[in-house]
């Protein structure tokens, strides 16, 4: 196994945002099997670190690959373009003022959760829904600009992915708060 392989070789795939997850977890399955350090266990010291390391990189490039935001950032990558999140700034003041309603909805998605379940139940499915039609708007965006070969523009879309996947994690957070009051 080639350690410098780019991730989507490593999973023979075509690199871009879009993948065939069913082959990648397929992939994986045959990856882990054929580098699992249990294998080598009878080999060398040598031998049993370059198994970890091994699954080590193929369990990192699966986890790459199999989650949108980190796919996108990595094919920038591959692209040699970094998208410096921490520094970029939105332009967009659309999504600002988006950002800004959906953190006051959550907010009074949490207010909901102690006094109204049956209306923190709808907020919540509001929400949830459209954060994924955001999400998937977005991704669009990326996809676009990215098949056109525009890989510096692909930064303002990673940047809004970013934050709907952060949305999205906390969304699932105020879910299972939900359930626990049942």
């Amino acid at each position: 196994m080639d350690l410098s392989e780019n991730f989507f070789a490593l999973y023979q795939l075509e690199p871009g945002f879009e993948i065939d997850m069913a082959a990648l977890k397929s992939t994986h399955r045959q990856l882990q099997m054929q580098c699992h350090p249990d294998k080598f266990a009878a080999g060398s010291a040598q031998e049993q670190r370059v198994a970890v390391q091994a699954m080590a990189y193929v369990n990192q490039a699966f986890d790459t690959l199999s989650v949108n935001v980190k796919r996108a950032e990595y094919l920038l990558d591959l692209a040699g373009i970094e998208s410096n999140l921490e520094n970029q700034t939105h332009q967009d003041p659309m999504f600002l003022m988006q950002q800004m309603e959906w953190r006051e909805e959550l907010a009074e998605l949490r207010q909901l959760l102690s006094r109204d379940e049956a209306a923190a139940e709808s907020k919540l499915q509001s929400l949830m829904s459209n954060q994924k039609k955001l999400e998937k708007q977005i991704e669009a965006d990326f996809v676009r600009l990215y098949e056109q070969g525009d890989y510096p523009a692909c930064v303002a879309p990673l940047a809004k992915m970013h934050f709907t996947s952060k949305f999205a994690k906390e969304l699932r957070a105020a879910e299972d708060e939900l359930l626990d009051l049942d």
